[in-house]
C-alpha cells in the first residue's frame, strides 16, 4: 500500500485503469493531511476502486483532484477527509459542449494550442513525422477559481490549464456568458464572487457592472461584491508595494502608490498608501538636508589641509547617499545638532556612519580619512589590470602602511 500512497498520481493520465464502485460519493472541496506532513488539497473523494493493474482488486482510498493531477492515498496513511464548506471551487460553473468522438492519438513533443476565443473555443494542433498536422477541437466546459476544465468536441480528450492562464477578456465579457444559468442574476453574482476569490479583478468588475445594469433588485448584494472586490484590489496593491520595498524598489514603489486611483482601495489601504508615499518623501528630504549640512560643516573645518580632506571625504560620501544609503547617517543625524561636536567630529561621524553602518560611527577625523583611503586603495586594486603588477604591489603596499 506504501506504493500507491507514493506512486499512483500517474493513474490521473489514464482514467481507464480505475472504476469508481460507488459513484454515488460526490467529490467535496476539502483536504487530507498525509502521515508524513504534507497536505493535499483540492476536490475530495473518499472511495473504493477496481484498479486494472492489480487484477482488479477492491482498494480503500482518498482521492484527492487538484485538476492537472489526482493523488490517490490509502486510508492507513492519511488522516480522514476535512471538508471546506466555504471553498468556492465547489461552486462549478458549466458550459455545455459535445463531446468528441474521436480517438485521441499519440503524440511526441508539445502540442500549439491557440488563444481562448470570447465563447471559449480554441484549438489544438498536433504535428506528426512528416509535417503532417491534424487539429484538435476543444472548448471549455468547467470553470471554477483555481482551473478550467476543457473537453474536446472533435476527440476524446479532457484536460484543465489554470485559471490564471485565461486572458481576462476571454473571461468576462466572454466565455462565462456562455455558462449554465447565466441569464440569473443570483448566479452571474456568483460568478463575480469566484472571480474575485481568484484575483480576477477586472473580469469581476466587468461581470458586477453587467449585473448592477440588468438586475436592479440585486443592488444590495453587488454593493456587497463590491465592497470585496476594492477589499482584493487593496490587498494586491499592498502585497505589490511590500515586495517592491523588499527588493529595494523604493522609487517604483512610491511612484506606483502615488499613481494608483485612490477612491478604488478601502480606507485602510488608502491610508498605507499615503504612509508609504509620505516614507518615501521623508527619505527624500533626509537626502537633500544631509547634503547640504555636510557641504557647509566642511566649509567650517579651519585647517585648511583638514578641509581639503574633509572635501575628499564628502565628495565620495555623496556620490552614493541616496535613500537607499541615508540609513547609514542615523547616527550623524541625531547628533548634527549638538553644537558641542566640531566640524571636524561631525564630519568623521558621518563618513564613518556611511563606511561602517551607524552603529560604528565614530568621531575621530584622521583614522576616519585613513579608512577612507584604505577603501579607495581597494577599489583601485580590484579595478587595476591583473598584468601591472607594479601597481598592484604599491596599491597593496599603501594598504598595509594604512593599517
Amino acid at each position: 500500500m506504501q506504493f500507491l500512497l507514493v506512486f499512483l498520481p500517474w493513474l490521473t493520465f489514464n482514467p481507464q485503469n480505475v472504476q469508481a464502485v460507488n459513484p454515488r460519493n460526490t467529490p467535496v472541496p476539502g483536504l487530507v493531511r498525509l502521515e508524513n506532513g504534507t497536505v493535499l488539497k483540492g476536490m475530495c473523494l473518499q472511495t473504493s476502486a477496481l484498479l486494472a493493474e492489480y487484477g482488479r482488486q477492491h482498494v480503500n482510498h482518498r482521492s484527492v483532484d487538484q485538476g492537472f493531477r489526482q493523488y490517490l492515498v490509502s486510508y492507513a496513511r492519511s488522516e480522514p477527509l476535512v471538508p471546506d464548506e466555504t471553498a468556492l471551487p465547489s461552486l462549478v460553473f458549466r458550459i455545455p459542449r459535445q463531446n468528441g468522438r474521436k480517438p485521441m492519438p499519440d503524440v511526441i513533443g508539445v502540442p500549439r494550442m491557440s488563444p481562448i476565443d470570447a465563447d471559449g473555443n480554441s484549438v489544438m494542433e498536433l504535428t506528426f513525422p512528416g509535417n503532417r498536422v491534424e487539429q484538435v477541437r476543444l472548448g471549455v466546459q468547467e470553470i471554477n477559481r483555481e482551473r478550467i476544465e476543457f473537453t474536446s468536441t472533435s476527440h476524446r480528450h479532457r484536460f484543465s490549464m489554470a485559471l490564471s492562464t485565461v486572458p481576462d477578456a476571454s473571461l468576462s465579457p466572454g466565455l462565462l456568458r456562455n455558462a449554465v444559468g447565466f441569464e440569473d442574476g443570483d448566479i452571474r453574482l456568483n460568478m463575480a464572487g469566484m472571480l474575485i476569490s481568484a484575483g480576477r479583478i477586472r473580469p469581476a468588475s466587468s461581470l458586477l457592472d453587467s449585473v448592477a445594469e440588468s438586475f436592479d433588485q440585486l443592488a444590495p448584494q453587488v454593493a456587497r461584491e463590491r465592497e470585496r472586490l476594492r477589499q482584493a484590489l487593496a490587498s494586491r496593491l499592498l502585497k505589490e508595494l511590500q515586495r517592491q520595498q523588499t527588493a529595494g524598489q523604493l522609487t517604483r514603489s512610491a511612484a506606483t502608490a502615488r499613481l494608483f486611483p485612490k477612491a478604488d482601495l478601502t480606507p485602510a489601504a488608502q491610508v498605507a498608501v499615503q504612509e508609504l508615499v509620505q516614507n518615501y518623501e521623508d527619505l527624500e528630504r533626509r537626502v537633500a538636508h544631509a547634503k547640504a549640512v555636510l557641504q557647509m560643516t566642511v566649509d567650517e573645518i579651519e585647517d585648511p589641509g583638514r578641509q581639503q580632506h574633509g572635501r575628499e571625504m564628502v565628495s565620495a560620501l555623496l556620490e552614493e547617499l541616496d535613500i537607499h544609503t541615508i540609513p547609514r547617517l542615523d547616527a550623524w543625524e541625531f547628533l548634527s545638532t549638538d553644537d558641542s561636536l566640531s566640524a571636524e567630529a561631525q564630519i568623521a561621524l558621518a563618513v564613518s556612519g556611511w563606511l561602517l553602518g551607524p552603529d560604528d560611527a565614530f568621531q575621530e577625523f584622521s583614522e576616519v580619512f585613513g579608512l577612507t583611503q584604505i577603501r579607495q586603495a581597494v577599489i583601485d586594486f580590484v579595478a587595476s589590470d591583473e598584468s601591472n603588477s607594479l601597481e598592484r604591489d604599491r596599491l597593496l603596499e599603501s594598504i598595509r602602511r594604512e593599517e
